[in-house]
């Protein structure tokens, strides 16, 4: 089933616990195909005009 989801961010979000030896990224913008986990895909998004609607898939983005 497709459903539509707005992201308002377009970079991860870190967590750091107290005696890890790196942060653990999540993804924010909704695009990591490790979700919940980043994966680095919040660069797809990272040039998106402030409220513009854009349609993802694997290979493009569409903006409508």
């Amino acid at each position: 089933m497709a459903r539509i989801v707005k992201h308002e961010k377009k970079l991860p979000v870190a967590i750091e616990e107290k005696d890890a030896k790196f942060p653990i990224y999540l993804c924010a913008c909704g695009l990591s195909s490790s979700f919940p986990y980043c994966d680095g895909s919040h660069d797809r998004a990272k040039d998106e005009a402030e409220n513009a609607i854009y349609i993802y898939d694997k290979d493009k983005r569409i903006k409508l």
